[in-house]
């Protein structure tokens, strides 16, 4: 039996023990209920990422598919509108090839408007520069086998050409523009010429026709401001990378305003009209000629033609060329000459008579009328007899020249024809007092 001191020691000790491995085993449990908050925290961020997640990616994969249909719509409008345009694109390609043909065809059979189509074309897609290109005109006269272009130049009287902040002499600047003016005309021409190669026009014209305001009356004021016309030979054979364009337009005996600064219309060296279907393709009726043939007894035909072929000799050294116009209902022109010269070229009225009786004043007024409605330069009338006083008072003043039969048979004997005239031997011929064509 213990004894009460000793026993009191021993309770107490197990009594330590026992608060000391409570202590243990409280730390131990507290420990673990913080582990197991801590744990269930962890699962419920956890959870309510898990849950965002899903929220985030049922957005996104509705997004995804909202945009794949919308994809799906815009490549679909997208394929519906490309095979649009590739119908329009064949439509397109067929007429152009439809009329490639047609126009290859129509131009081999020497048709002019074939020909206008195929220069419209040329100068279209000919490379320029945007500023510089305007409307243009085509017009091809077959039977005169002549080309007139008439085409818009920008205003080049305001245009800058200088590059920001630049200074340019006005010299310089005024050269510039004479030099653009140049080229453009030089364009045209080398490009209608070199389009027409199987040669329908011999001669190709090129009017350059500018709209600008006039300071003095400050309205705007619209006209030709250059002009040239060659052949189309010569144009064919320039070198439009190497010329200068100046040079070539003076070599060409083209003609522009005096100063394009302060620009003047001028007067176009050929003008055209598109309504004139009276030109008729030339013949050479001296193969049928004896060599003193007399002039005064040839057929009237025969010798409008004559006339045609002394006078196409008399300009050969300005390039001219002269053509007849179609029998009767001609409006009393009996062929045309265009002559490129700058200075005494122009359009020329030709009326030719083949009279045994003196021509009086009535014949030259007549001629006075056509040049003035034709819009002509000069009017030439020929004819194998003699003109009276009162016929060349009248034509003194007037852009009328005389050629009678004496001066005739000059050219004739100029350009080594030894026809004649024997207007007796016509009279006796016709057995009438008169013969007029």
């Amino acid at each position: 039996m213990l004894i009460p001191g000793r026993r009191r020691s021993i309770e107490q000790a197990e009594q330590a023990d026992f608060d000391a491995a409570y202590r243990v085993w409280q730390s131990k449990y507290i420990v673990r209920e913080e582990a197991e908050r801590a744990q269930r925290l962890a699962r419920e961020r956890a959870e309510a990422r898990r849950a965002g997640a899903l929220e985030i990616h049922a957005a996104a994969v509705a997004e995804w598919e909202k945009c794949n249909s919308s994809l799906g719509q815009r490549v679909q409008a997208a394929q519906i509108l490309w095979l649009r345009k590739k119908q329009e694109f064949e439509r397109l390609r067929a007429a152009c090839l439809e009329e490639a043909d047609f126009l290859r065809e129509a131009y081999a059979r020497g048709d002019g408007k074939a020909l206008e189509r195929l220069i419209d074309i040329s100068l279209k897609r000919h490379g320029m520069l945007q500023f510089c290109r305007r409307a243009h005109e085509v017009h091809v006269d077959v039977g005169s086998e002549a080309t007139l272009i008439e085409i818009g130049v920008p205003d080049l009287t305001s245009i800058n050409l200088a590059a920001p902040g630049a200074r340019v002499a006005a010299k310089d600047l005024l050269a510039t523009r004479d030099t653009i003016l140049a080229a453009l005309l030089i364009r045209a021409a080398v490009l209608a010429a070199k389009t027409d190669t199987r040669g329908l026009a011999k001669i190709v014209a090129v009017n350059a026709k500018m709209t600008w305001i006039d300071p003095a009356s400050g309205r705007e004021v619209s006209g030709i401001v250059g002009s040239v016309q060659a052949s189309r030979a010569v144009l064919v054979d320039l070198n439009p990378q190497a010329l200068e364009p100046r040079q070539c337009l003076r070599s060409l005996r083209g003609i522009v305003t005096p100063s394009i600064a302060t620009p003047a219309v001028v007067r176009p060296i050929m003008e055209m009209s598109r309504d004139d279907w009276r030109i008729v393709a030339s013949r050479d009726v001296e193969q049928e000629m004896t060599p003193e043939a007399n002039l005064a007894s040839m057929p009237w035909e025969d010798f409008e033609q004559l006339v045609r072929q002394l006078f196409e000799v008399e300009f050969a050294s300005t390039g001219a060329e002269v053509r007849v116009t179609r029998a009767s209902r001609d409006w009393g022109v009996d062929a045309i000459v265009y002559d490129p010269d700058p200075l005494r070229g122009g359009k020329f009225i030709i009326q030719a008579k083949r009279y045994t009786q003196t021509v009086d004043f009535a014949a030259v007024r007549e001629l006075y009328g056509i040049v003035v409605s034709e819009g002509a330069n000069r009017g030439l009338l020929v004819t194998t007899s003699q003109f009276g006083p009162d016929a060349r008072e009248f034509a003194k003043d007037k852009p009328i020249s005389l050629v009678d039969g004496a001066n005739l048979i000059a050219i004739c004997r100029k350009h080594g024809r030894n026809y004649r005239i024997d207007l007796g031997e016509a009279r006796a011929a016709a057995r009438i007092g008169t013969s007029t064509d």
